[in-house]
């Protein structure tokens, strides 16, 4: 197949088989150590407030699409059979959303570019010296997200026709009906791999280059981070001025950091692999061996999410705390009861 070959499919459809191994152990392994905290900590972003609105919405958007991502996954893989209705139309709607895994990934990419819209919004408040600027709107923000839904609906939903329905069995084809859907999963792995990850990631660099810079170069007396002050409703006054007072590489913008190296290495593997296999120096597996790695490997950066939010925003990293207390004064009560 030549580069410019667009009339055959890059991926050969690899037989599923119910035989569990050591890496379907590892992927549920991952999803549990990601879903718990996750679940928690879209909850508290949910109740926290502040300035920093866009800023805030845009890390419920992340936290909220790593959960979904990692809870579809998991659904995927304790029932991986195919659903049957009476209903033709339901039936290719599933195929379509499920089978195909357009599910999966619309989530995986809106949340990398609310990823990105936070990163360059910090990062450009920072570097301009915005922080205390006014704050947008809440249709703003609204207008906002839905942009990002919408255009990652758009370069997502070639997706959902990689995959056949006969009118019985929703399965995997290397020849599909319409040759424009061919043409449009071509489309969609150049635009993964280009935009996605080559484009995104650039940004994100450079974003987490312009944050380090301020972190490293700033006096502790001209630093300012006022995601920082995100709190919980009725936070005492102490605790507040605590949250304030975290400087340096613990402040909460610097969360981008990590986020960037994880997102770089969940993105890079799959669209790099599907990259290659279109322009014809191999050939897709679906279903295979490498596809499972591939999946391993997406879901690390939404199982990492989590753990990046609780270490740095001072609010969650303070509740963390509080919890951890009251769990271990409660253990030493019971354990002292016991011994009278």
């Amino acid at each position: 197949m030549s580069v410019n070959d667009l009339s055959e499919s890059f991926w050969l459809c690899v037989n599923v088989t119910d035989d569990k191994d050591a890496l379907d152990i590892v992927i549920f392994v991952t999803e549990f150590v990601g879903l718990v905290p996750g679940l928690l900590v879209a909850v508290l972003l949910c109740r926290l407030d502040g300035k920093t609105r866009t800023s805030l919405l845009m890390l419920r958007t992340l936290a909220i699409c790593s959960v979904l991502q990692l809870i579809i996954n998991l659904i995927g893989d304790i029932y991986p059979y195919s659903i049957r209705t009476g209903s033709y139309g339901f039936n290719l709607f599933l195929c379509a959303l499920w089978t195909s895994r357009f599910a999966f990934w619309i989530f995986a990419i809106i949340g990398a570019h609310a990823q990105v819209y936070l990163c360059t919004n910090r990062a450009m408040q920072i570097v301009s010296n915005l922080q205390l600027s006014f704050a947008s709107s809440r249709n703003i923000d609204l207008v906002y997200i839905a942009g990002l839904v919408l255009y990652s609906t758009l370069i997502t939903v070639p997706q959902a026709f990689t995959i056949v329905y006969d009118g019985d069995e929703c399965y995997c084809s290397e020849q599909l009906t319409y040759l424009s859907y061919l043409q449009l999963a071509y489309a969609q792995v150049y635009i993964f791999f280009i935009q996605v990850l080559l484009v995104n990631s650039i940004v994100l660099f450079t974003t987490c280059f312009c944050v380090v810079k301020y972190v490293k170069n700033t006096p502790h007396e001209k630093f300012m981070d006022t995601l920082n002050a995100l709190s919980f409703c009725n936070t005492p006054e102490e605790e507040l001025k605590a949250y304030t007072e975290v400087k340096g590489w613990s402040t909460s913008t610097m969360c981008i950091v990590p986020m960037f190296v994880s997102y770089f290495i969940s993105f890079s593997y799959d669209t790099t692999y599907q990259f290659v296999s279109a322009i014809g120096l191999t050939h897709y597996p679906i279903n295979g061996l490498t596809q499972k790695v591939g999946v391993w490997i997406q879901l690390i950066h939404p199982a990492l999410i989590p753990y990046y939010l609780f270490y740095y925003i001072p609010a969650l990293r303070f509740w963390v705390r509080r919890r951890w207390h009251w769990v271990m004064g409660f253990c030493r009560r019971r354990k002292k009861h016991h011994l009278v």
